[in-house]
């Protein structure tokens, strides 16, 4: 593909982008839906935490209300990374409100992502602890 047509096919993904926006499809809602029309597996699990971690500074109490679903559907599942994510999120959540709530989320995740060798996840969750 040459230079032309690919600055041509950028201008046109831009343009769609644009388009999408401007009818109201968003982030959320796109999150909204799925969740809504999933079965309880581990893909809803990770829905329910982005769509918590996407409210935390829009909507804080709905926040917590997915997380929470999240940490219970992973429990059941068994799902150590999605308890580990969901762990992460309350931690941030309880973060300005009450420490001793947040570094005991974020210790659980801590153990969680420890266990699993999440590398990326255990650095993030260091930074939550030490904020």
């Amino acid at each position: 593909m040459n230079n032309w047509n690919r600055a041509n096919l950028l201008v046109l993904l831009f343009i769609l982008l644009l388009s999408f926006s401007s009818k109201g499809i968003s982030t959320t809602d796109s999150l909204i839906t799925f969740i809504n029309k999933s079965p309880n597996d581990t893909n809803k699990v990770n829905a329910l935490n982005q769509l918590a971690q996407v409210l935390m500074h829009e909507d804080y109490k709905l926040s917590f209300s997915h997380a929470f679903k999240a940490l219970n559907l992973s429990k059941e599942l068994s799902f150590d990374k999605g308890m580990g994510n969901s762990y992460h999120i309350l931690g941030n959540l309880y973060d300005f409100n009450d420490a001793d709530s947040s570094l005991y989320y974020l210790n659980k995740a801590k153990a969680i992502k420890q266990k699993l060798k999440d590398y990326k996840g255990l650095a993030s969750t260091y930074i939550g602890i030490g904020t």
